[in-house]
């Protein structure tokens, strides 16, 4: 922790603008991320009609439409949020008194740690929408986190309406996303990621998907994931995870999510390349935060909700190695996130604990 300090979070910060002009200003960005980009900018200055346009791609046209729409200024904009902004934002949701000399060592931490996420600051280069919708959700987190320290029902209640017009702003956007955050703020108060019993409500969860895949429930989301199989054949980044079958369903879940949210599926010397600096660190917090849970709160209990209905939605309703990297970004967040909560929460009580004891000693 010594040598996170303020030089060297500089350091981070600059380094990622030097990337982000390259990325920004030169074709190889553009290419190496694939041609969404592209398609919105010509959706929003109408130099295409045809395809079904996101809602995204109607914003921008909308923008365009009453003289607002840059791309240059967008990108700019996503930009500092991805290099300055988001990373603040959330290093400041996990402290929890930044004058504290532990808190002042969790914020450079987590900072530099989500500043070094490489896919999303990849998708900060352009107008992707993954800028914008990381933003609302580090704004969101803050307001949660103002919900479990708050002991005022009128703050509460303006923050849980917030956080409520927020997860509409994301559903628009990405339905699955502003639906499990409304999921998470409705259900956090209930649940304990501390309790003892989560091997039995994973194996609960599984269950009930498994009912729900033999009932139908599950078909427009299956459906859905057809898509990839038709659109990305050529592309060589499809898993071939079917759902074909109830007797396979677990297994198959399980498949999608060892293959796509911890990457351990090598379809090509990327794939390799990204499980090297994106998932092996995710896997590691996301262990440390297991194994630590019973240092967790009620912030963490919302996102642990967060992560398991989001991720459990886009694990069924996406088969493409690809969209996966971009899809998984809330979840590695939201795990980087637990981690120095918890971390900082093992910190504090040990300190704590310490004190209690010399103060103990010295009147013994």
């Amino acid at each position: 922790m010594r040598i996170l300090n303020g030089n060297f979070v500089a350091c981070i910060v600059l380094s990622k603008t030097i990337f982000f002009l390259f990325f920004s200003m030169s074709d190889y960005g553009f290419e190496f991320l694939g041609s969404d980009a592209n398609y919105y900018h010509k959706f929003a200055v109408n130099l295409i009609e045809e395809g079904s346009p996101t809602n995204w791609g109607i914003f921008l046209h909308k923008l365009n439409e009453i003289g607002f729409y840059s791309r240059f200024s967008i990108t700019w904009l996503f930009g500092f949020l991805s290099i300055v902004a988001i990373p603040l934002i959330m290093s400041m949701v996990v402290v929890k008194d930044i004058r504290d000399s532990i808190s002042k060592k969790i914020f450079a931490a987590c900072f530099v740690v989500i500043s070094l996420y490489p896919s999303f600051f990849l998708y900060s280069t352009d107008i992707y929408r993954e800028a914008a919708m990381v933003f609302l959700f580090s704004l969101c987190l803050v307001l949660v986190k103002k919900i479990t320290e708050s002991k005022d029902g009128v703050v509460i209640g303006v923050c849980y309406f917030m956080c409520i017009a927020i997860s509409g702003v994301l559903y628009i956007l990405r339905p699955y996303l502003g639906f499990s955050m409304f999921i998470a703020l409705l259900f956090f108060n209930y649940y304990r990621f501390s309790w003892r019993i989560q091997k039995w409500l994973l194996v609960a969860c599984l269950l009930c998907l498994q009912v729900f895949y033999m009932l139908g429930y599950l078909n427009p989301i299956l459906s859905y994931r057809d898509i990839f199989f038709h659109e990305f054949i050529n592309a060589g980044t499809n898993l071939g995870i079917t759902f074909n079958s109830w007797y396979y369903f677990v297994v198959d879940f399980a498949n999608s999510f060892i293959s796509q949210l911890l990457g351990m599926r090598f379809l090509n010397a990327l794939s390799i390349v990204v499980f090297i600096f994106e998932s092996l660190p995710f896997l590691i917090f996301l262990l440390y935060v297991v194994v630590n849970k019973q240092y967790s709160d009620k912030f963490v209990d919302f996102l642990v909700i967060f992560f398991s209905c989001y991720s459990a939605i886009w694990l069924l309703g996406n088969d493409n190695l690809g969209t996966a990297i971009r899809l998984r970004i809330f979840n590695y967040l939201s795990v980087y996130v637990c981690f120095f909560v918890i971390y900082q929460n093992k910190l504090l009580r040990r300190v704590s604990f310490d004190g209690a004891s010399n103060e103990s000693s010295l009147c013994n």
